[in-house]
């Protein structure tokens, strides 16, 4: 875990280069009960190859001192870290269900699963993220080595602020919380100049994507862009038009 560690606290300044798909899933039940997935993927280019180089770099390394090799697809779970760390962190369901998967394949994917026992809690899973940052920032820890844990708190900058989702009566409403020095204005700067060729390169064919898993089936949707069938929506819009405005990952679907 620690080679991956140390490789994964590249990938939030890599991300912020623009080559990389985004996508948010939310599978809700009638108690409110759920699942929250997001990947992050780099596709297969210079970075990503970059970072499996440094990785193989390592692995060899480790063999020829007879050690075995790092995987390049592993798990780290919250609930495996010491208990002095997991007692700093502030919502117990997260660390005992947060599973966070890393695998290099052609590029790099990064993927979080937060299982929720209701929506209203979704907040914890990104305060969760936020609270390890401050965790590492401690001298002594970071010095003991015990959180070798890669930095999150980027993640946010990169969807443009935190996303907030409610369900109240028949509808379920997508918002994004933003903070003064928040993504929206970085990003704003880096893509501003759309016409750029090198933003058209690292833009090129990368997307954000919205998929939502609902109780009832749904009757419409606010925002353009957004496709309906049975109780699912899905919606997928090229990256650098949410990177330049984010009201389209802003929606209310209303169920029947």
């Amino acid at each position: 875990m620690k080679t991956f560690a140390k490789y994964l606290f590249l990938l939030a300044p890599l991300l912020l280069s623009g080559c990389f798909d985004i996508l948010e899933e939310l599978w809700l039940n009638k108690d409110q009960s759920g699942r929250y997935e997001l990947s992050v993927t780099m596709g297969a280019g210079p970075m990503a190859n970059m970072i499996q180089a440094a990785q193989k770099k390592s692995n060899d390394s480790l063999i020829a001192l007879g050690l075995p090799p790092r995987p390049m697809d592993t798990v780290i779970y919250l609930r495996n870290l010491p208990d002095s760390i997991q007692k700093m962190l502030p919502y117990p369901d997260v660390v005992n269900t947060l599973e966070i998967h890393l695998k290099m394949e052609k590029g790099i994917k990064f993927h979080f699963q937060y299982p929720f026992s209701h929506l209203d809690s979704l907040h914890h899973f990104w305060e969760t993220l936020t609270a390890i940052e401050e965790i590492q920032k401690d001298s002594v820890i970071k010095k003991s080595k015990v959180l070798d844990f890669p930095e999150m708190a980027n993640l946010q900058q990169i969807l443009g602020g935190t996303p907030v989702m409610h369900w109240k009566g028949k509808t379920l409403q997508r918002t994004v919380e933003t903070e003064d020095n928040g993504g929206v204005e970085l990003m704003g700067e880096m893509f501003e100049d759309s016409d750029n060729p090198m933003v058209k390169m690292m833009m090129r064919n990368r997307t954000y994507e919205l998929k939502f898993h609902l109780p009832k089936k749904v009757k419409r949707v606010s925002t353009d862009g957004y496709m309906k069938e049975g109780k699912d929506v899905h919606a997928r819009f090229p990256l650098i038009e949410v990177m330049k405005d984010r009201s389209k990952l802003e929606c209310a679907i209303k169920m029947k």
